[in-house]
Order: C-alpha cells, then sequence, then structure tokens
C-alpha cells in the first residue's frame, strides 16, 4: 500500500509504527513513558492507592502498563493491576 506512493515520490509518514523503508519516516509515542507520567501525575495530586486497569494484550498497552506500574512502585504507592484483556465483555441493548 505504502510502495506504490513511495514509487510515485510522494511523501510518507507512517504513525505508530517503525518504518520498514528507508525513505518512509514514522512517528510514535514513548509508551513507557506516558504509563509512567501516569502515574506520577496521580501520585502528585495525592492519590496513593492506584489501579492500573486496561488490557496488556498489545505491546503498546504492554508498555503503558510497565511504566505506569514502575513508576508507581518507586513513588511508594500501594499498586494493583487489573489485565481486561482476560475479561468477556457482553454488549446490552
Amino acid at each position: 500500500m505504502v510502495i506504490p506512493l513511495v514509487e510515485r515520490g510522494v511523501p510518507v509518514v507512517q504513525v505508530g509504527t517503525p518504518a520498514r523503508i528507508p525513505e518512509v519516516s514514522s512517528v510514535d509515542v514513548d509508551n513507557h513513558k506516558i504509563g509512567r507520567d501516569a502515574a506520577r501525575l496521580l501520585v502528585e495530586n495525592g492519590h496513593r492507592r492506584l489501579v492500573y486497569a486496561g488490557k496488556t494484550a498489545m505491546i503498546p498497552a504492554r508498555e503503558r502498563f510497565e511504566g505506569f506500574i514502575e513508576a508507581a512502585r518507586e513513588l511508594n504507592a500501594d499498586v494493583a493491576s487489573h489485565d481486561l484483556s482476560k475479561l468477556a465483555f457482553l454488549r446490552t441493548a
């Protein structure tokens, strides 16, 4: 999908994943830092008992989870986690 654009000389930027083609630039976020920043913000605002509830099956989510837990422990906060990827959700009408 990207290769035909590159071959035509169209500038391409991938978002959220590293580019595998040298002519393509990419941008992404630091998921680990996002998790750390979230925990730090909560603790700085007086919260001492934290829970991370999220799905960690995907790499970006797992990186946020790891950053959150790491920072919470460094800041001596009580922290628990719940991996929602193992839960089955039912849609209700």
